[in-house]
């Protein structure tokens, strides 16, 4: 009857043990979920803070720039009676070149009539000024933005005056800034392209994970990387004039009409009228939250399950006891009848340590025959190479465990040694009294030596990975680092140059400016090339996909390569039929013209005297598609087989002494290799020394069905 008692109680003690232990569980998984969950939600915040500020900094930079440009050709226009459009036309477009995120630059006179410009077109187009923010008089100095436009340029373009219920595909943000000195009243007026910011925060910002939204201070929305949004609408972001009056930066919760909750974060401009908002949604942020909860989810429950079956076996042991005890002494005969049979090496010892007997197995790897080993200590085994700690801690936890598992150095009779895998047991009786220890000893001699050996191959092979990989990482991020940092210093580098080339009269110290500003050009245009090629290894280059047709890439094509020509004495000419001209095409005109305007620079630079001609040719077309072929043939050196061979390679060129000769790094070519082939082009050349060269590309692109060919007759690519 006590038995009975004794044994309901310690069931009892075992339960409540188990409910106590699952109880504790769910609170603890209760707690981590909590804090994941808000640890998800802080690091969402940080994100978008630091998203804000550094999209922020971004285009102060480049606002700052336009102010520099005005800087630079402030006395330049200003100090003119009357404004020479051709002359003051040609400046815009050398100070538009290194200004990628510009479509055009004009000036404005005090009518608010274009009088000149990077694009001739837009000449003689009146601008609304007072539509521009912030509203003041027209002779503050202070930049102001316009409502985004509909078109590629003013002079096909029409602004968005009214909050706009359509996207439109294709717009630009004017920027406006008065000239302060001089004869008469001017403004130079920038036209930004929305892509090129749009570009860049869609690879910092993935689209899934939220959007990028730039506003004035009024609430208009200048550009966003939601395809959702229209430009020139006021944005429904929560980020309203009057949190703006109240705190400059700042975050919080917001939720939209359709449900979707997003965590916000803005900053306004240290120096112009303009707002960042970052939106992150609140959603993705928490998805790993998600996954994380259902991991520990998936850990916890069986975990639990395995306590609940844990409490029905402590809920049977004590009926189970007696008949454990039956099987072990079976287990025991069974044991020694496999004694003598056994391949690795048994010792039977006293509690003592006096060997009581040995198998054959055990005469067999240690040399000694069983009548030399019974009566005496296994320390006969020991070579001497393991100290006097190792054996007392061996013994501490087998007179403690009643087991002890381990490597250990024993030596023969003939003085050799080996390494053996040593298990020893400590062998009781229904009691618990100590009867005797087993040992156990495994030769693992051979598979140490084969474990060392390859131990030594895999870390000569780990640190020569880790060597390489290494240096790439630091390459690539060199390489892009400084190429982003050398740029912007380099832009004002060169505005500062051209404008002490006006104000300096002293024809020596106009030459000296003259080659540092060439310099600084030349260096500038590698650094976009390392920017360039930066991306494409880091697999970061991104393809527009939008309309565009050949003949306004004719047109740039002449604009950008004919003063080049003319200061060496080339002629130089586009062909292209008409009919190829007009037809409407989709893809990435900037990426061809930087190709075709870096084949030509190429050809003028390396020809001396003759011709340079760009053609492009139609090869195949269908309905849908058509293969274009575009050379750049001149009447240069020309290039022998081996000079072919690796004019594309990087930071190669032809010939030596042409390097010492012209300049360059060998990047151009490289960089248009590297660009074809991301549009799944081939690049080409074919020359012969005294001849001249043909370099040529051939691109696959589809034809626009979506719009006729006199829609795109008149835009530039």
């Amino acid at each position: 009857m006590s038995t009975s008692v004794q044994m309901t109680r310690s069931q009892r003690a075992v339960v409540l043990l188990m409910v106590l232990l699952v109880c504790s569980w769910l609170a603890a998984l209760g707690f981590t979920v909590w804090r994941l969950h808000q640890q998800a939600i802080s690091l969402g915040v940080a994100k978008s803070v630091t998203h804000a500020r550094n999209f922020e900094e971004l285009l102060t930079q480049t606002l700052k720039v336009i102010d520099i440009t005005a800087s630079t050709l402030e006395p330049q226009f200003t100090a003119q009676n009357t404004i020479d459009a051709a002359e003051v036309g040609r400046s815009l477009s050398a100070a538009l070149r290194p200004t990628p995120y510009l479509r055009s630059l004009s000036l404005l006179d005090a009518s608010g009539s274009i009088v000149a410009s990077s694009n001739p077109k837009n000449l003689g187009v009146r601008i609304d000024t007072p539509r521009f923010f912030p509203k003041s008089r027209m002779d503050s100095d202070v930049l102001r933005i316009d409502v985004p436009w509909n078109g590629r340029d003013f002079s096909s373009a029409t602004p968005l005056v009214e909050a706009p219920d359509t996207r439109v595909d294709l717009s630009f943000v004017p920027v406006m800034r008065k000239l302060t000195s001089g004869k008469q009243a001017l403004w130079l007026l920038a036209a930004l392209n929305p892509d090129y910011f749009v570009n860049h925060f869609s690879q910092l910002l993935e689209p899934a994970e939220g959007y990028v939204q730039w506003l004035r201070y009024d609430s208009r929305l200048l550009l966003s990387t939601r395809p959702t949004d229209v430009p020139g609408s006021v944005a429904d972001n929560g980020v309203t004039p009057d949190r703006l009056a109240q705190r400059e930066a700042g975050q919080f919760e917001h939720l939209l009409p359709d449900g979707q909750h997003l965590l916000t974060a803005y900053r306004t401009s240290s120096q112009f009228p303009m707002v960042m908002v970052v939106q992150l949604d609140r959603s993705n942020l928490l998805a790993d939250w998600h996954t994380e909860a259902r991991s520990l989810a998936i850990i916890v429950v069986p975990v639990l399950l395995a306590l609940s079956l844990l409490s029905a076996w402590a809920w049977r042991r004590e009926q189970r006891m007696t008949s454990q005890e039956v099987e072990l002494e079976r287990e025991r005969l069974r044991a020694a009848t496999v004694f003598d049979a056994s391949s690795d090496s048994i010792v039977l010892t006293k509690p003592d340590g006096e060997i009581l007997a040995v198998n054959p197995a055990c005469e067999k790897l240690n040399g000694y025959r069983a009548s030399e080993l019974i009566g005496r200590n296994p320390r006969i085994f020991q070579s001497g190479q393991q100290n006097t700690s190792f054996y007392t801690e061996m013994w501490a936890r087998l007179m403690q465990e009643g087991y002890w598992q381990g490597e250990i150095i024993n030596r023969r009779a003939d003085k050799s040694v080996y390494t053996g895998l040593l298990t020893i047991n400590a062998v009781t009786d229904s009691n618990s009294q100590l009867l005797h220890y087993l040992g156990v000893t495994t030769d693992i001699s051979a598979r140490k030596r084969e474990e060392a050996q390859l131990a030594e191959h895999a870390a000569t092979l780990s640190l020569a990975k880790d060597a390489a990989e290494a240096a790439n990482r630091a390459k690539t991020t060199f390489l892009a680092n400084i190429s982003h940092e050398l740029r912007t210093p380099m832009n004002g580098i060169m505005g500062m140059t051209s404008l002490a080339m006006l104000r300096v009269t002293d024809a020596r110290a106009l030459d000296q400016l003259g080659k540092a500003n060439q310099s600084a050009s030349a260096l500038l245009t590698l650094i976009n090339d390392l920017i360039e090629i930066s991306n494409i290894e880091a697999n970061r280059l991104q393809l527009e996909d939008v309309p565009f047709a050949l003949d306004g890439l004719r047109e740039d094509t002449l604009n950008l390569l004919q003063s080049k020509a003319q200061t060496k004495g080339l002629a130089l000419s586009v062909e292209l039929s008409d009919a190829l001209a007009r037809t409407p095409l989709r893809g990435d005109p900037g990426r061809l013209k930087n190709v075709i305007v870096n084949l030509g620079s190429n050809a003028i630079k390396f020809t001396k005297t003759g011709t340079v001609t760009v053609r492009m040719l139609a090869l195949a077309q269908t309905a849908t598609d058509i293969d274009l072929r575009l050379e750049v043939i001149d009447t240069g050196m020309g290039l022998d087989a081996t000079d072919q061979g690796r004019v594309f390679n990087l930071f190669e060129q032809g010939d030596g002494s042409s390097t010492r000769k012209h300049g360059g790094v060998g990047l151009g070519l490289a960089l248009c290799k590297r660009v074809v082939e991301s549009m799944n082009g081939t690049i080409g050349v074919t020359s012969a020394p005294g001849t001249g060269s043909t370099f040529w590309f051939t691109v696959r692109l589809r034809k626009d069905l979506t719009l006729p060919a006199a829609a795109l007759a008149s835009e530039a690519p």
